[in-house]
């Protein structure tokens, strides 16, 4: 746990991962891009969620979409699971208490040779803290991401 000042609101708590993943994962928050400034998005987060703030810094990272990547390993038999960086989402809502995390992955065979595509979303529902994972498979060249 790390500390961020704000002016206008002093010190604020805010989950180590989240200051790392903050420049390097698309976020949105409320389907609004967050601030590019970490202490805007912290702001907007305090704003939005008040004392509730945290838990959304706690969960809106790349740990939810490695969670997700951990079950689609255990749930397929290919060797090799790469995943399309850039496709990576971190979606929080706050009417809904709800953090998401979307990704692509490529999976390959033992010679290197593409095999499938999947769609993967995990959903972490924040008052219960139930985590859903689904996945989508793509035979072939059927997907696209805007």
């Amino acid at each position: 746990m790390k500390s961020l000042w704000i002016l206008g609101y002093g010190r604020l708590l805010v989950d180590t991962q989240f200051l790392l993943d903050y420049s390097r994962v698309s976020m949105r928050f409320n389907g609004v891009a967050m601030p590019v400034d970490i202490r805007e998005g912290v702001r907007l987060l305090y704003e939005t969620l008040d004392r509730d703030y945290y838990r959304y810094t706690k969960f809106m990272n790349q740990g939810i979409g490695n969670y997700a990547y951990t079950w689609l390993k255990k749930i397929t038999s290919d060797p090799h699971l790469i995943v399309d960086m850039p496709t990576l989402r971190i979606i929080a809502f706050s009417t809904d208490s709800l953090v998401s995390c979307v990704f692509r992955c490529h999976s390959y065979d033992q010679h290197l040779k593409k095999k499938k595509t999947y769609h993967v979303m995990a959903k972490i529902n924040l008052e219960n803290y139930i985590t859903t994972v689904k996945c989508r498979v793509y035979k072939n060249k059927q997907y696209t991401y805007k």
